[in-house]
C-alpha cells in the first residue's frame, strides 16, 4: 500500500540497468544504482516506522484524554514546553529558559 512515502529514482534506475541502459560507464553505474535502490528501500522502512509511531502516538493520546489522566490543554502546554526546550538546546545563544517567564 502507498503510505505517502517519498519517491526516489532508485527503482527506475534499477530498471534501466536491467534493460541494459547502463551505457558506457558499465559496472560503476550499476553499483551506484544498486546503492540508490538499497537506500530507497531503507528510506521506505524508515518512512513506514515513522507512520507507525504517528499512529501509536495518536492512540496513546486518545487513551490518556479519554481516561481523564490528562486534558488536551495540559498536554498541549507540556508539548510546547518540550518543543521550546528542544529549540533552546539547538540555539543556546538565541534565548534562555527565563525568556518565556520574564
Amino acid at each position: 500500500t502507498d503510505r505517502g512515502e517519498p519517491r526516489l529514482p532508485g527503482a527506475a534506475a534499477a530498471a534501466a540497468v536491467a534493460a541494459g541502459i547502463a551505457g558506457p560507464f558499465g559496472a560503476g553505474v550499476e553499483a551506484i544504482l544498486e546503492k540508490m535502490e538499497s537506500g530507497a528501500q531503507e528510506l521506505k522502512k524508515l518512512w513506514n516506522a515513522l507512520e507507525d509511531l504517528r499512529n501509536e502516538n495518536i492512540s496513546l493520546r486518545r487513551c490518556l484524554f479519554n481516561s481523564g489522566v490528562v486534558s488536551a490543554t495540559d498536554f498541549d502546554i507540556e508539548q510546547h514546553r518540550v518543543r521550546f526546550q528542544w529549540f533552546l538546546e539547538r540555539h543556546p545563544a538565541g534565548m534562555t529558559a527565563n525568556t518565556a517567564t520574564t
